[in-house]
């Protein structure tokens, strides 16, 4: 018997507050690629790890739909605490879009969706980047994670953390690499004093 994707409990109450989330989530990154049109100076340092998250999210989150229909066994409870979960979900995609949007704008124009070590670049090292240096992937992970929690199975929760984590992974090596390379010492010194992407873990 096909299994529903998500929670009954809450799909047939808030499936208004998903579409939204949901709408908001895509709505924001297409705002944030349509800033790139803007042209700008540098050198291209991306190495594909642009193309590796879009398909990482692309193929993360069509494997996550699969592992819900066809795993029940894997799915979260649902009633009452699948009602918490759901809820739990949509404030962190919430949460992770606007620290997402608040690193872009911390940024201003030295955020690029591929890694562009610009003529005039600089190291920012205050507001979210103080401690953390990549803010805006903290922000994906958060949604996704959101995201993965209202499917309402550990397996589709598991694929997508996992692989958006890898793509983030590469992405954030390469940047490491292009800022090391421009920056040197100074940029050495910063990751002494910050986090990659989770205080504390990471």
């Amino acid at each position: 018997m096909h299994q529903p994707i998500f929670a009954d409990v809450v799909w047939s109450h808030w499936k208004a507050l998903l579409w939204t989330a949901n709408a908001a989530w895509w709505a924001s990154e297409l705002w944030i690629f349509a800033r790139d049109r803007r042209r700008v100076s540098g050198v291209n340092a991306d190495r594909f790890s642009r193309a590796t998250i879009l398909a990482a999210i692309a193929v993360s989150v069509a494997l996550a739909n699969v592992c819900a229909a066809r795993f029940p066994a894997a799915r979260l409870a649902n009633g009452d605490i699948g009602a918490v979960r759901f809820t739990a979900g949509i404030a962190l995609m919430w949460l992770g879009i606007g620290l997402r949007q608040w690193a872009v704008a911390t940024l201003g124009r030295l955020f690029r969706t591929s890694v562009v070590v610009q003529d005039d670049h600089r190291l920012i090292t205050h507001g979210l980047y103080r401690r953390i240096r990549n803010p805006s992937y903290t922000g994906v992970l958060i949604t996704v994670l959101g995201q993965g929690l209202i499917m309402g199975n550990w397996l589709s929760l598991l694929v997508l953390v996992g692989g958006v984590t890898a793509s983030l992974a590469w992405r954030m090596h390469v940047e490491a690499e292009a800022l090391r390379g421009r920056f040197g010492e100074a940029y050495d010194a910063y990751v002494r004093t910050s986090w990659a992407i989770v205080p504390w873990l990471w």
